[in-house]
């Protein structure tokens, strides 16, 4: 009985040994005609290549110069007010950000004037309330003076017409003229009090103003106990201490920011005037990667050894980590000549073939072989003098492998 069960196990792990390797094979020959099918697909639709058009373009002979990185002055934080400033936790060389708070000033000082100008204020109010209390009461007793005066006037011309038709004795007259000019005394004494009293407010005005001035210079003062960052950028000069007395206008710190940077490199003379007219022109920085910058200004300095001057170019491209350090060397082509026309096509559509130079066309589907002539580079470019013509469509992608009549398939058409 024992003999059959291992009769029967033996038979079932054989026969599961041989469906294991059928569906191996079925895989493995599924996945053969799945290949065979790609590859059949595409040989019959051809080569996957991507196309460009030759351009029709001004270039300018270059040379290619050495130039290095300079530094415009950086912008300086200066202290607003003299006061103690104390610096956040920042080292040399770390970025802020525009805005980013870099210090702060103890302000008891600037809340201790606020103080006293707002005493002083208070008692210039005051003075100017009496003042003005003085020149109403002043002005009444002018009134009682001025009726005084009318009325001895008036009465001094009666006597006076009296004493002359004899009626009265001159005595009479006298003491009312007496009275008289002591009222007009009174009355110019009191107009000169009210001209001094008026004298005196207009004074405490121009006081307060003064105070009033003073005291938003210091309000101002104190809005700016907060030093922030104008500009974005490394710092590269910190205080030696981080909590110290400063004078107004001394500098806090100074911030190298990315507008900072800029080229310079020595010109030879000879291509100063076919520089100035040019708006962009390109190099490498010492990584290889690409520059755009703009000429800026020469120099007035001349090398009599080198003819040649120092010339500052703005940098236009974005600022790649090899070109932010002072002194970095980079390369400018500068054009040494003017410009002419060339017609030129990527560099990548060009291959070597024994000694020259060969671009494959599209036509009709299919590669086409060409010897073309070379001439300048220009960046990316190269000028083709013989061998091209504008309009035609050359293979910049997928051609290393290409032979003369090859089936292809464009795939960056628009």
């Amino acid at each position: 009985m024992e003999a059959s069960f291992r009769s029967v196990a033996g038979l079932t792990q054989r026969l599961y040994s041989l469906t294991l390797r059928i569906l191996t094979l079925g895989a493995v020959m599924g996945v053969a005609l799945a290949g065979a099918a790609e590859a059949q697909t595409k040989k019959s639709d051809g080569m996957l290549v991507e196309v460009d058009v030759p351009a029709e373009e001004y270039i300018s002979p270059t040379s290619r110069i050495f130039a290095r990185v300079v530094t415009n002055p950086p912008a300086a934080v200066l202290a607003p007010v003299d006061a103690v400033m104390v610096m956040k936790d920042f080292k040399i060389g770390e970025t802020v950000q525009q805005g980013e708070l870099i210090a702060a000033q103890n302000d008891g000082n600037l809340r201790l004037k606020l103080e006293l100008h707002r005493l002083n204020l208070e008692l210039i109010d005051q003075r100017r309330n009496q003042l003005e209390d003085q020149i109403r009461q002043e002005g009444a007793i002018l009134e009682l003076l001025e009726k005084q005066v009318t009325l001895l006037t008036g009465r001094t011309e009666r006597l006076a017409q009296l004493m002359s038709n004899q009626v009265i004795k001159r005595d009479q007259l006298e003491a009312v003229e007496i009275q008289l000019i002591t009222a007009q005394r009174q009355y110019a004494e009191s107009r000169g009090r009210i001209t001094k009293l008026r004298a005196d407010l207009k004074l405490e005005e121009i006081r307060r103003r003064q105070t009033e001035a003073e005291r938003d210079e210091v309000r101002k003062d104190a809005a700016a106990t907060e030093i922030r960052a104008p500009v974005t950028g490394q710092l590269i000069e910190l205080p030696a201490s981080r909590q110290q007395f400063m004078r107004e206008g001394d500098v806090l710190a100074r911030i190298l920011s990315g507008d900072d940077f800029e080229l310079e490199a020595d010109i030879p003379v000879g291509f100063l005037a076919f520089l100035r007219k040019r708006d962009q022109i390109t190099g490498i920085d010492a990584e290889g990667q690409p520059v755009t910058a703009r000429f800026r200004v020469e120099l007035p300095e001349e090398n009599q050894k080198t003819a040649t001057r120092p010339a500052r170019f703005e940098i236009i491209s974005p600022l790649t980590p090899a070109l932010m350090a002072k002194g970095a060397r980079l390369q400018l082509d500068i054009p040494k000549g003017d410009g002419r026309p060339a017609l030129t096509v990527p560099v990548d559509a060009i291959i070597s073939d024994q000694g020259g130079a060969i671009v494959f066309l599209v036509s009709d589907g299919l590669a086409r072989q060409r010897m073309v002539q070379l001439g300048s580079t220009v960046g990316d470019r190269v000028e083709i003098i013989r061998g091209l013509a504008a309009g035609e469509t050359v293979i910049i992608k997928g051609n290393e492998n290409l032979r003369d009549g090859a089936k292809v398939k464009v795939v960056n058409t628009e």
